[in-house]
């Protein structure tokens, strides 16, 4: 068992996504129900620049994280090395790297969740009607509304017969990339294939706009 391992329950925290290793320690990422980002920074040295012991980074840890209620017991019940010091590979809990995902893919694993393509499709096809183009499009814009950081997003539906039935998403000009609008044609084959397009640019926007202090990868 790793010095930290009482923190392997965030796997079980929907609030936290991400982690990276940094110079000094840990940075820990968490996203609340709003979308609001907060990061937690874990230092595996002490104050005089010494670095810690196992131990050591476990009360400190669990000084700033919380869930421990009595930190002595719980180190007595675990298994781990005392005196052992970090290196600048250590991790120090059992998530590994290569089992996490990345910001970007955690991100969009968690958000994309939001969208449901078929409760807006549910009504696709050529003898589609106004009505239910304009719910289609309704449903839509309520889901992009949910992403963090999205909310410039522009969704309407085509609203002219003579041009088809379908919806209409722009997304402004972002990180230096131009503004772009897709078309999700309701009325013909493919847009289940369109739907994911939008998903996937509306989530890559939404990135770029409202997440300034994302890792890099």
């Amino acid at each position: 068992m790793s010095a930290l391992s009482f923190l392997s329950g965030l796997d079980r925290n929907k609030e936290f996504y991400n982690y990276d290793r940094t110079k000094e320690g840990l940075k820990l990422y968490f996203t609340d129900k709003s979308g609001k980002e907060s990061f937690v920074d874990l230092t595996f040295n002490n104050a005089d620049g010494s670095p810690m012991s196992q131990e050591e980074f476990i009360k400190s840890a669990a000084s700033r994280l919380g869930g421990v209620t009595n930190v002595d017991e719980a180190l007595k019940k675990a298994k781990y090395k005392k005196d052992a010091k970090f290196n600048e590979s250590s991790y120090s809990f059992k998530i590994k790297s290569d089992k996490r995902l990345g910001f970007d893919a955690a991100f969009d694993k968690n958000e994309g969740a939001k969208f449901n393509a078929q409760t807006v499709l549910k009504d696709a096809g050529a003898a589609i009607t106004e009505v239910q183009e304009d719910a289609a499009s309704n449903l839509l814009k309520s889901q992009v509304a949910q992403i963090p950081g999205a909310d410039k997003v522009k969704v309407r539906s085509f609203s002219a017969g003579a041009f088809g039935r379908g919806i209409v998403v722009t997304l402004p000009a972002a990180g230096g990339k131009a503004s772009k609008t897709f078309d999700i044609r309701l009325d013909k084959p493919g847009a289940a294939e369109q739907f994911e397009e939008v998903k996937k640019a509306v989530l890559a926007y939404a990135r770029i706009t409202k997440f300034d202090i994302r890792p890099k990868r």
